[in-house]
């Protein structure tokens, strides 16, 4: 994605994401729906702060 991007275009782009994502974690792993959503929020959260740790800040 640009770097031009706005924190508050993300609201346009974060739900197809998350969406994706939930559809992975219920196709491979055969979660319930809110199941699948809350496993990809927590890979969110773990991979942005592992991201902080190692000092990555630019995509």
């Amino acid at each position: 994605l640009p770097v031009e991007i706005e924190m508050w275009e993300w609201l346009y782009y974060a739900p197809v994401f998350v969406a994706v994502g939930a559809f992975a974690a219920f196709a491979c792993f055969d979660f319930e729906t809110g199941a699948a959503i809350a496993h990809f929020s927590l890979f969110l959260m773990v991979t942005a702060a592992l991201r902080w740790l190692a000092g990555i800040t630019s995509l």
